[in-house]
């Protein structure tokens, strides 16, 4: 059984598809509905991309009694947001004393592999490789060592050569002076090791060696590489006078986490022209925690929480930095108001930088983002209303959004509580529309009719970022397309096609919604006829030699014409006059049969 130490306050048919998925306008994304992927008892799920494969990993958790605990680790991947592979309890149990807490993370590199790490022991980490998306795990697990106990999950990263890095948070076990700790223990502090291929791994270095970061309390580290160059950001107690805050540090590396350069202090915000401090130690008064790198067309983005020492309220900055650090964090606060906001993660995509995270503005909290805008250096973080529809509006409680790209994508991830479950949530970019159905307003489809004019109606399809507008067409074409430009907005849901030829006619109809998907075209097909049958062959009545019939009931037989569409007959006998009368059929006026059916 392992007693885990938890780390106070951390938080853990065919056609018509259009791929213009996300459409022009600046920070607005369009989304299909949301999906629960995971729909109960999944617990610190984490998702990350690589290689054209998205992954999840997360927890299974079963209590065993007050104090103890047990856990699997489930997986599933998808490389198009629509089909999953899932491999359930994979691993596990393992059995654990104390709270409940997060165990594991995940790593997907360029290649697709898949990489999750579990702090299953005391002392040691144990690493899962796929190489099929995670549908099974190759050559068995890898145990590395620690030498103390892990404070926290583990975090897994991949470098800027494809390998793998591993930060671990435990009790500082360097020689350097601890007398100056800020806390009365033993300091907590990050540790690394590395691997190229998942199977060999260094042993565990310390990250930190600087005498003045040591004794200090130093966590949450976060790691990417942009340009061949590797960055790690962590945070840590800084102190002055009666004033102890947590500051966010840097070091790079140029030869991928083999070796690291000293901490670089990032949120005192040097050469900024003090536009977050009033002077040199004005910094001190604010905690800025849990920082999230991701590398941006401009160079390395971070996102970060910022708060006022003391303070319940927290907000979400983001900032730019060079690649040598020189010019020091350019920061810009994203979000404003007396909120909590949480945990937040940047992405760049199509052009556009969004910053996602979740805060109690409803009450509960909600996941919601902002997308960056620079209009001639006006610097702008707007929350797109259509964006944040879905985000932030799920029913339950919504925490940890994990943003990421694949194949050219940008997909959602954020977990979700309601009802005593914990789910999975899951956002993909809209690419569908649901078929318009059309109705015949004024004739019966598949029928034959003789009118000119023909009416359609049709109702919304439910789209999850609104119909636009609609495209139709009638033609003798029974496969025929709609042209791909609107010519009926989203409010007019009729309209009047005039037909002036025989034969069998065709309306298309297709939807465009609000991110520029087309749906697949529905078709009412009916026969425009307004040539009239060949007339019968009337079988004569046996008649005497004056031409009457033998009776004065009678049985009137006809030959039906050459016409397979034929529906029924009508007829009329007329009383001309008495046989005294003399007759000419060539001048006579008949008034013929009703136009009704009489039989069919």
């Amino acid at each position: 059984m392992t007693r885990l130490k938890i780390l106070p306050c951390l938080l853990l048919l065919s056609l018509l598809f259009l791929s213009a998925v996300f459409p022009q306008t600046p920070g607005v994304l369009y989304w299909e509905y949301p999906d629960f992927i995971i729909q109960e008892q999944a617990k610190y799920p984490r998702a990350a991309a690589g290689g054209g494969l998205m992954a999840v990993v997360w927890q299974e958790i079963e209590v065993i009694d007050d104090e103890t605990w047990e856990t699997y680790l489930s997986m599933q991947s998808s490389r198009d947001g629509y089909n999953w592979d899932r491999n359930e309890r994979f691993a596990g149990p393992f059995t654990f004393a104390g709270s409940e807490a997060p165990i594991s993370s995940i790593a997907v590199n360029s290649d697709g592999t898949v990489f999750v790490a579990a702090s299953i022991g005391e002392d040691s980490v144990t690493i899962f490789q796929s190489f099929d998306g995670g549908k099974s795990f190759a050559g068995g697990p890898v145990t590395v060592a620690t030498e103390g106990d892990i404070a926290v999950a583990p975090r897994l990263f991949t470098r800027s050569d494809g390998g793998i890095i591993l930060y671990i948070t435990q009790k500082y076990v360097g020689e350097a002076d601890l007398s100056g700790a800020t806390l009365a223990r033993t300091p907590l502090s990050v540790y690394y090791a590395f691997s190229g291929d998942g199977r060999s791994w260094t042993t565990f270095a310390p990250l930190v060696t600087e005498p003045e970061l040591v004794s200090n309390y130093t966590v949450l580290p976060h790691h990417a590489a942009i340009n061949g160059t590797d960055y790690v950001v962590f945070q840590s107690l800084v102190t002055q006078g009666r004033t102890t805050s947590y500051q966010l540090y840097m070091k790079t590396s140029t030869n991928e986490g083999r070796s690291w350069s000293p901490a670089v202090l990032l949120t005192d915000f040097a050469g900024m022209g003090r536009d977050l401090a009033t002077d040199d130690t004005e910094y001190i008064r604010f905690d800025n925690q849990r920082a999230f790198l991701a590398p941006l067309e401009e160079g390395l983005g971070i996102s970060w929480e910022r708060r006022r020492v003391g303070d319940i309220y927290t907000h979400v900055f983001f900032g730019f930095l060079d690649e040598n650090l020189s010019s020091g964090l350019r920061a810009e606060q994203v979000t404003t108001g007396n909120l909590t906001h949480q945990s937040p993660e940047c992405v760049q995509y199509n052009g556009d930088i969004y910053t996602f995270w979740f805060d109690n503005r409803e009450g509960d909290n909600r996941v919601f983002t902002a997308a960056r805008s620079d209009r001639g250096g006006i610097i702008e973080w707007i929350e797109p209303r259509e964006t944040n529809k879905w985000l932030g509006y799920t029913a339950g409680v919504s925490t940890f959004p994990n943003p990421v790209l694949v194949n050219g994508m940008l997909y959602v991830f954020w977990e979700n509580v309601g009802s005593n479950t914990t789910r999975y949530a899951f956002l993909a970019p809209d690419r569908t529309v649901p078929r318009v159905v059309p109705s015949a307003a004024n004739f019966r489809i598949g029928e034959r009719h003789k009118q000119d004019i023909y009416s359609f109606t049709w109702r919304v399809p439910d789209d999850s970022s609104g119909v636009e507008g609609y495209s139709y067409v009638l033609d003798r074409d029974p496969e025929g397309l709609p042209p791909l430009r609107i010519k009926a907005f989203m409010n007019v849901l009729s309209t009047q096609m005039t037909v002036q030829e025989d034969g069998n006619w065709y309306f298309h109809i297709s939807a465009r919604d609000r991110a520029g998907n087309w749906s697949v075209p529905e078709t009412i097909a009916f026969y425009r006829d307004t040539t009239p049958p060949p007339p019968v062959t009337i079988e004569v009545p046996e008649l005497d030699e004056m031409g009457y019939t033998l009776s004065n009931t009678n049985t009137f037989t006809w030959k039906p014409p050459d016409d397979p569409y034929i529906r029924g007959y009508s007829y009329n006998l007329e009383y001309l006059g008495s046989a005294k009368r003399e007759i000419d059929p060539e001048t006579i006026n008949l008034s013929g049969p009703p136009h009704k059916l009489l039989v069919t």
